[in-house]
């Protein structure tokens, strides 16, 4: 039996790494007030989904 927080972190890593790459790649293209409001939501939204 494995520890949640140890599944919880097998399933964040892709997730993480494919929303790293995808913004690395499209950043000079972004809007910089976008991306930070963008990137605030994102933190945001992964906490509460932590934290339920």
């Amino acid at each position: 039996n494995y520890h949640p927080s140890r599944i919880l972190t097998l399933v964040y890593q892709p997730f993480a790494l494919g929303t790293i790459a995808i913004l690395t790649r499209y950043e000079a293209k972004l809007n910089t007030r976008r991306r930070n409001l963008s990137g605030y939501l994102l933190f945001f939204v992964s906490s509460l989904l932590v934290v339920a």
